[in-house]
């Protein structure tokens, strides 16, 4: 049973796991995105990830198999497996099972200063090896950071896959220096992965290129050929960050919906996601330190507690015994931490787990330096078995809690609001959705599925972020001439273009996502229920509820349908949802969110029996919930 068979056999059984629990259509989030701009090879928000959507592109246009969403869902489970791999050579190469001469095995088989290995002794050594690190790096694939992003569209599986290459070829070079071998393969192998890695995730590839440069530059056998090889290197790099020269040809073709990256200062807004600087700038952070306790505990859930303290427990053992390569898997832990602890912190969202899998990998590969007691008495030996009960323990633990949360298989997800919504929207409308990742759906819906031909479609913010949204407009006029007037308004004022919309309705009906958030009710009671925004700066007596959205101006007659609209929507979504198989947990978070901010609206329109429904199909899904409890008995009391 050598390494290599062993680490065949776990890529394969990942990916063929993620697999079983994929799901054959698109999710929420950024995933709707991501599939519709493989479709279309478009460019998807910012930083724009070229390197990842020039793979979905390739796979789903050339994949024989189902639809565009599952060949993209395929892809992202083979690299779901290739990062299971990856964590298990890093956790043999952390290992290094010494020889009785004091030495240690490389990945390689290359005897280390201490000594070859001996007979019966270094080949119990190595089982022990690989039956730990395939352990390991088997519960690290159940963790929900990797095995949700292994499911769907999504960045962060090439990314771990990515930086966990860069760390293995760190120690490569690390490895050869010491027995005379070249280390400028590794080296430069190391700075094309790293340019690849930046026109996929710069900020998470950057931090694990920063920790690898520090174990290089401390570790005097790689310090020289470091040096000498870095003219060439930083060629290397360039070269794999040149992927990014796709943004500005793409848009030679009309695609500027975030922004222009034709122009030099559009192509910076663009790669530096200086639009989403409000996660690091303006939204409340908790102290550093504070935030670290609570990233922390939040590692403890996403490896389970056993294979946590089996990594902390090996990574004071590298510490000790092998102090560069400790150094470095200390800094990548402190630095996936750090990445996120600087920011908001969301720790329900998938996505903030995505930003964790940097100190994640290196923490749970640490667990294979509990490997470095199998020499010396038999108390020491038993040390390794501590690692795979661990990752056994943690295994069991992870699947049982998260086989619901991460099973897209069998569950709806939030696309299914989404095609409700859309089902339900009068013909020839113009669909304005405000919410990114539901717009994200219904762009996946319009470039991917061609549903509802009859539709027009526009963003409800016209992508102000993005150099103030001229470029969207420009393209949104491209495909829709009708809405020029719409555009112009907007650009000339800056803010929601009312009058035009009004215009536009007279001839086809707008329908808008509700975004009404600021509670104007008289009642002083309700003004903690607002969310602090304005929200559409219409009155509420302009908008009338239809499926989940809301109608500007409509036709006459139209509002006395509110109440039965309101009711036959909800009434049919949750008879289909029932008939569909379940309700996936991150569909049960949209459905709270669009019902409370329902809920707000018919507040401000003072029609209480129809907001104290919205509040109660709201509490179904989260009972718990303070907020809502106290909403509806507010509003029972007005009743």
């Amino acid at each position: 049973m050598t390494r290599r068979t062993v680490g065949l056999a776990l890529f394969l059984s990942a990916s063929l796991f993620y697999w079983f629990h994929t799901g054959q259509e698109t999710f929420w989030l950024d995933s709707a995105e991501f599939n519709a701009m493989a479709s279309a090879a478009g460019i998807p928000h910012p930083p724009g990830t070229p390197l990842y959507v020039l793979l979905c592109s390739v796979v789903a246009r050339t994949l024989p198999i189902g639809n565009v969403a599952l060949r993209v869902h395929l892809l992202n489970c083979l690299l779901g497996g290739l990062c299971a791999f990856l964590v298990y050579r890093l956790a043999v190469k952390l290992g290094g099972v010494p020889s009785a001469g004091g030495g240690s095995i490389g990945a390689g088989g290359v005897p280390s200063a201490g000594g070859g290995s001996s007979g019966a002794g270094g080949c119990w050594a190595r089982r022990v090896e690989v039956v730990v690190g395939a352990v390991v790096a088997g519960a690290f694939a159940l963790s929900p950071a990797i095995w949700f992003q292994s499911i769907r569209a999504e960045v962060y599986s090439l990314n771990t896959a990515i930086t966990t290459g860069m760390v293995l070829l760190a120690l490569e070079a690390g490895e050869r220096a010491p027995h005379g071998q070249s280390a400028r393969g590794p080296l430069l192998l190391l700075a094309l992965l790293g340019g690849l890695g930046l026109a996929n995730h710069h900020f998470l590839t950057a931090l694990t290129g920063a920790c690898c440069l520090v174990y290089l530059l401390v570790n005097s056998g790689t310090r020289l050929p470091l040096l000498r090889a870095l003219p060439l290197a930083a060629a290397f790099g360039l070269a794999g960050f040149a992927v990014y020269l796709y943004l500005p040809l793409r848009s030679l073709d009309g695609w500027k919906m975030w922004g222009d990256p034709t122009t030099l200062s559009g192509f910076k807004a663009i790669l530096s996601a200086e639009a989403f600087h409000i996660s690091v700038t303006e939204m409340p952070k908790a102290p550093f330190l504070v935030a670290w306790f609570m990233i922390l505990e939040k590692w403890i859930d996403l490896l389970g507690f056993p294979l946590f303290l089996a990594g902390i427990a090996g990574l004071c053992i590298l510490l000790a015994r092998k102090r560069a390569e400790g150094l470095l898997v200390a800094l990548l832990i402190f630095a996936g931490g750090a990445s996120k602890a600087i920011m908001y912190l969301d720790l329900d969202n998938p996505d903030d787990h995505a930003y964790f899998l940097v100190g994640l990998t290196a923490l749970a590969a640490a667990a294979g330096g509990l490997l470095l007691q199998v020499r010396g008495p038999l108390l020491c030996r038993l040390v390794p078995a501590v690692a795979l009960l661990a990752g056994l323990a943690s295994a069991a633990m992870l699947f049982a809690a998260n086989r619901t949360t991460c099973d897209l298989s069998r569950f709806s997800g939030p696309d299914f609001l989404n095609r409700h919504f859309q089902e339900r929207a009068p013909p020839d409308a113009l669909l304005m959705p405000s919410y990114y990742p539901v717009h994200f759906n219904h762009l996946f819906f319009r470039e991917v599925e061609k549903r509802r031909p009859d539709l027009l479609y526009a963003h409800q913010s016209l992508y102000s972020r993005f150099q103030g949204g001229r470029p969207y407009c420009q393209d949104l006029v491209r495909q829709s001439p009708e809405l020029a007037p719409v555009t112009e308004e907007y650009l000339s004022t800056g803010g929601f273009p009312v009058r035009s919309l009004r215009e536009l309705s007279k001839h086809r009906e707008v329908l808008l996502e509700n975004d009404t958030m600021r509670v104007s009710a008289d009642d002083p009671r309700l003004a903690p229920f607002s969310l602090g925004d304005s929200g559409l700066p219409v009155d509420a007596r302009e908008l009338t509820y239809e499926g989940p959205g809301v109608l500007l101006a409509p036709a006459a007659g139209r509002e006395v349908e509110e109440t039965t609209s309101q009711r036959s929507f909800w009434t049919g979504f949750y008879r289909d949802l029932e008939g569909s198989g379940g309700l996936h947990p991150e569909l049960a978070k949209l459905l709270v969110w669009f019902h409370y901010r329902n809920a707000l609206l018919f507040v401000n329109k003072k029609v209480w029996r129809n907001a104290l429904l919205e509040v109660r199909m709201a509490r179904r899904l989260e009972p718990d919930e303070q907020r809502l409890l106290d909403l509806e008995i507010l509003l029972e009391g007005a009743l």
